[in-house]
């Protein structure tokens, strides 16, 4: 299936929230960015680059710490039956 690649303002306007990002919306909140996967040409594993990137835009470590952990998670490493600890 033919997608248009994702535009900078695209881009910029799912980055834009990522200073609303909070420990509490970091799970709901990445339903954005897989969602815009699906609707333009972009490989899986960068969404995971926009969703770190929106989380560094918050300023807090930690947050840029769990976007990090859940990336690895899910397309990296994880072990039989784990689970990822919101």
């Amino acid at each position: 299936m033919e997608r248009p690649e994702a535009t900078p303002a695209e881009l910029e306007e799912l980055m834009v929230p990522g200073s609303k990002l909070t420990p509490a919306t970091m799970r709901s909140d990445f339903r954005r960015f897989a969602t815009l996967h699906f609707e333009r040409h972009a490989h899986a594993a960068t969404v995971f680059d926009w969703y770190e990137e929106a989380a560094r835009r918050t300023g807090d470590v930690g947050m840029v710490a769990k976007a990090q952990a859940f990336r690895r998670y899910c397309i990296e490493k994880r072990t039989d039956g784990e689970a990822f600890d919101w």
